[in-house]
């Protein structure tokens, strides 16, 4: 690889870089930091019902993603499913 110009050791080093960043792109984690962003300035009951439908609706259907590669027709369909069977949306 030397002979190539590249280094194995920096390589690999970036490597590890880029799984750690998607490891932290998934979809639970970044949802679990934008909750616990939001929850400072949210009232209890706000926070309660983000909660919910966050771990309801999204995180099961989406936890497998990358919010760096998540389009927005996914999540949008994701989110549409519990706003069907609501009393204000019949």
């Amino acid at each position: 690889m030397w002979r190539e110009g590249k280094d194995p050791n920096a390589e690999r080093a970036a490597d590890r870089e880029a799984k750690k960043r998607n490891a932290e792109a998934s979809f639970p984690k970044a949802a679990a930091a934008w909750l616990a962003f939001r929850k400072p300035g949210w009232a209890p009951e706000t926070c309660r019902k983000a909660e919910y439908v966050t771990n309801t609706y999204l995180i099961p259907k989406l936890r497998r993603k990358s919010i760096t590669t998540l389009p927005t027709k996914d999540a949008a369909d994701v989110l549409a499913g519990p706003a069907v069977p609501t009393p204000t949306h019949r």
